[in-house]
């Protein structure tokens, strides 16, 4: 149970200051001695018969006072609870953890399943709000209330109180008992939910393969049984803490109740204590059990909440597996390979003492048969992975030494399988870039952002070249760029929502649509006085004859900005123009030079073409 709290208090670390803690627990402590003080009410009220009507009316208002302050304590504390307990932590422990998520490295992220990582907070952070609900609205007020009641008990009915704390410490040892053979079950269903929930996320993800596979029953099949396991370890666990340990705690708190009462009733008959106390410490013990039960089912509570709130703690604990490095700039020179060594499997070298140069401003592909070690490779460039030994550096400087944040800026990355958002047009190319920041505080704050915005554009305007740049919006650059792709007759506006991952597209457009996406950074960094380097894995594989050079002409003008390029790729329509053809074989580099001089070695590239018709072979 330690190890719960120790979670909560990370997840929450803080949020709560010790004037706010005081201030609470002032005020809990008031409203639950009150409302014990309210117990004895009742059996005061049948003494006014004996009073004057003067010191009735007197009475009367100090229980009016008291139910106004019980009143207003109540609203003030629910108030505190829903917005300080709960609605704060909420907002905050999901702003963290998924900040702490985009921190975390490529190769951290390419080991986890992207579902049970979405389940896992997603339940963690319902099961943190559970368990600060139950603490701030049970456990905390019955605590206190606990407390409280034991002060009239030990006043009037002293021989009660040890038979009473006896039977309370083995009300909370039976639940922790409860906890402890039911923790199996718990454990094994928060593992089949996170399985299920990933599950559900891939196949909705891969549903028209899943309905077109011949067999869809297999996968629902599949799901119905993860559903029927969680039903059963969850039926086994319930059936234990309800009818083993809930029959023994439901006896033991009516036995205790019958008891203590007998002991009260006892000391009123030898005329030891009054009737209104007698009434007032009976009410007290007929509701204690109820908030003895209240301070006991914090540990249900607990028990229950604890496998998701550490599995989303854990993922908040995780670390990069990349070490992050010190610059904080983004890299600007050639890119040099000197003695790189790296595999998967420290018996399995992918490549070894792998070395060559890719000059700054240069178009540069990478080409070899499957396995050859090109997008193995390229994943090294972005530091998906360290290698082993060896070194991989721009401009001179080892990439270890770069701020991840730095270095991810420096590429512009055009994978072979883009993904593509549900959301507009304009934020799929623009991808926040161009874009006026959402957190803009003020009036000024929004005016000098729109500085830098209109700044941004006219320098884009300069780079490109463009008559009339006044006159130049956003959505135009995007037009634009959609142009230079092939695309701007696709849309009819850029508000047009393009469908989860890019329901609504083909291959080759989504393809296309990264490229315009690419070329709006490439833009943006070259009007900073940056270079790119562009890094593109298959970016025509799913394209025509007509759209591959619509694309492959917009990526020669970068090259003609002075951006590095470097593609990977099967065809030789998208590498024939390329300035050095860097040629692998089993994880070495065997050739390199341009198309033509390769061909004329008549080595390894020259066997991937056709010498004859120059047609490429699926290489």
């Amino acid at each position: 149970m330690v190890e719960i709290f120790l979670a909560l208090h990370n997840l929450l670390s803080g949020m709560f200051t010790w004037t706010y803690v005081l201030s609470f627990w002032s005020l809990l402590l008031f409203f639950e001695a009150s409302q014990v003080v309210s117990r004895f009410i009742p059996a005061t009220i049948l003494s006014f018969k004996d009073i004057s009507s003067q010191q009735q009316f007197t009475y009367w208002g100090l229980i009016a006072i008291i139910a106004f302050l019980q009143i207003e304590a109540d609203l003030k504390l629910d108030t505190w609870i829903a917005f300080r307990n709960l609605l704060k932590p909420t907002k905050i422990v999901s702003q963290r953890m998924f900040t702490h998520l985009m921190g975390l490295d490529l190769a951290w992220h390419t080991s986890k399943s992207s579902g049970a990582i979405s389940a896992s907070i997603s339940k963690g952070i319902a099961r943190m709000t559970d368990l600060v609900r139950s603490i701030s609205f049970e456990f905390l007020p019955a605590v206190f209330q606990l407390i409280v009641s034991i002060i009239p008990l030990a006043i009037y009915t002293p021989i009660t109180v040890l038979p009473l704390l006896g039977a309370v410490s083995v009300y909370l040892g039976l639940t922790l008992w409860d906890g402890k053979i039911t923790k199996p079950y718990r454990e094994k269903v928060n593992l089949l939910e996170e399985e299920s929930n990933a599950w559900m996320v891939q196949m909705l993800q891969g549903l028209p393969d899943i309905l077109f596979s011949g067999n869809p029953e297999y996968f629902v099949d599949l799901y119905q049984n993860l559903a029927e396991e969680i039903y059963v370890a969850e039926a086994k666990g319930v059936k234990l803490h309800l009818l083993v340990v809930g029959r023994i705690k439901f006896y033991l708190a009516k036995l205790s109740e019958l008891g203590l009462l007998y002991l009260m009733f006892r000391e009123f008959e030898a005329g030891r204590i009054s009737s209104v106390i007698f009434f007032g410490n009976a009410a007290v013990v007929l509701t204690l059990f109820a908030v003895i039960n209240k301070v006991s089912r914090i540990a249900d509570v607990v028990y229950n909440t604890s496998p998701a709130i550490l599995a989303t703690n854990n993922l908040m604990l995780a670390k990069p597996k990349i070490i992050e490095g010190k610059i904080d700039k983004v890299p600007q020179g050639d890119i040099l390979i000197e003695d790189l060594c790296f595999g998967y499997l420290p018996d399995k070298m992918v490549f070894d003492n792998l070395s060559f140069t890719i000059p700054l401003g240069k178009i540069a592909a990478f080409v070899g048969e499957s396995g050859s070690g090109k997008s193995t490779l390229l994943k090294l460039l972005l530091r998906q992975y360290d290698i082993q030994s060896g070194a991989i550096s721009i401009g001179n400087t080892n990439i270890v030494e770069y701020l991840t944040r730095s270095l991810q800026y420096f590429y512009v990355y055009v994978p072979q399988k883009p993904y593509t958002f549900g959301q507009s047009v304009r934020d799929n190319v623009l991808m926040g870039n161009l874009s006026l920041s959402l957190n803009v505080k003020n009036y000024r704050e929004l005016s000098q952002a729109e500085i830098n915005l209109g700044n941004d554009v006219q320098n884009i305007c300069s780079i490109l070249q463009i008559v009339n740049p006044e006159s130049i919006q956003v959505d135009d650059l995007v037009w634009l760029a959609l142009k230079k792709v092939g695309l701007n007759t696709l849309f009819t506006n850029l508000d047009q929502k393009i469908g989860e991952r890019g329901m609504t597209l083909s291959g080759g457009e989504a393809q296309r649509l990264a490229m315009a996406r690419a070329l709006i950074k490439s833009w943006l960094m070259l009007s900073q006085g940056l270079v790119p380097t562009i890094l593109l894995d298959e970016p025509t594989s799913a394209l025509d004859g007509n759209s591959e050079r619509v694309v492959m002409s917009g990526i020669e003008f970068l090259n003609e900005l002075g951006c590095t390029v470097i593609i990977i790729a099967h065809r030789l329509s998208t590498i024939q123009n390329a300035d050095t053809i860097y040629v692998f074989e089993g994880g070495k580099l065997v050739e390199q030079g341009n198309h033509l001089a390769l061909l004329s070695t008549e080595g390894l590239y020259y066997k991937m073409v056709n010498p004859t018709t120059h047609q490429e072979e699926n290489y």
